[in-house]
């Protein structure tokens, strides 16, 4: 796979950057609410939310037909950092960090370092699951001065898929999804992009989310390791969707 160059961008498309570590599920998270865990990062994260998270099991019978689908309740307890720009969830199954003011990795990797060994002490799953890193990026082509720009001068043809220059000036939706294994490092990516009006804006922007995961058993020790092979296959991933009329838009600073 080719490398990109890294870079920042002053008009970032990014709304929403989480991080989610998946372990087995630990029933003390749920009998309780988690006052030792909040006691050790109230300075960062001040702010507390409890809420009750709708789970819903399907039940299959002997003859591996489905027979019922059993719907239970489980506690989504929330911390939010003292500018309201970083959250922590945590609930029975999995603990996520998530943003609405990503910068770059290494800001976002402090919060996770300093989350994440935290937790370890507090309630020591025995491993992970699953580990995911997700990007949701928002493309509008009018906060960018590109209305008048077509998406295929902006977005590579593998991206856009049927949305070809002569249907796309009669497009009224595209939605595309994906899921493929990087034959590299044996993680994940699921794609989703689809055309939205945000804000009530005649104009369509494309949404971009990008679920990089790993599913293989994490043991506790690589947790940064693989949290940064999903960050350089996200790197790789948007650099190779996007043209260089639109990174230029974007007006990116090289890290």
């Amino acid at each position: 796979m080719k490398e990109y160059k890294r870079v920042r961008y002053q008009k970032s498309p990014l709304i929403e950057v989480i991080f989610q570590l998946r372990f087995p599920t630990i029933l003390s998270i749920n009998a309780k609410q988690p006052m030792e865990f909040q006691d050790k990062i109230r300075e960062k994260y001040p702010f507390y939310q409890e809420g009750d998270e709708q789970q819903n099991e399907m039940i299959i019978g002997p003859d591996g037909n489905p027979v019922q689908i059993k719907t239970s309740s489980a506690k989504n307890y929330a911390f939010i950092s003292s500018d309201e720009s970083y959250k922590i969830n945590l609930t029975a199954s999995f603990i996520s960090i998530s943003t609405l003011k990503y910068t770059q990795w290494e800001e976002f990797r402090k919060h996770i370092e300093f989350v994440v060994p935290i937790f370890e002490a507090v309630y020591k799953p025995a491993f992970y699951t699953r580990v995911g890193l997700r990007y949701i990026d928002v493309i509008n082509r009018e906060n960018l001065g590109l209305e008048k720009v077509g998406w295929n001068e902006l977005i590579e043809p593998h991206v856009l898929g049927i949305m070809t220059p002569d249907i796309e000036k009669g497009i009224k939706s595209y939605r595309a999804d994906a899921e493929y294994q990087n034959p590299e490092n044996n993680a994940a990516t699921k794609v989703h992009f689809e055309l939205v009006h945000v804000n009530n804006q005649k104009e369509l922007s494309l949404l971009i989310d990008c679920d990089y995961y790993s599913q293989s058993t994490t043991q506790k020790e690589g947790v940064n390791t693989v949290a940064d092979m999903l960050h350089a296959n996200s790197s790789n991933f948007i650099n190779s969707a996007i043209t260089e009329r639109l990174s230029s838009a974007m007006e990116p600073v090289e890290i």
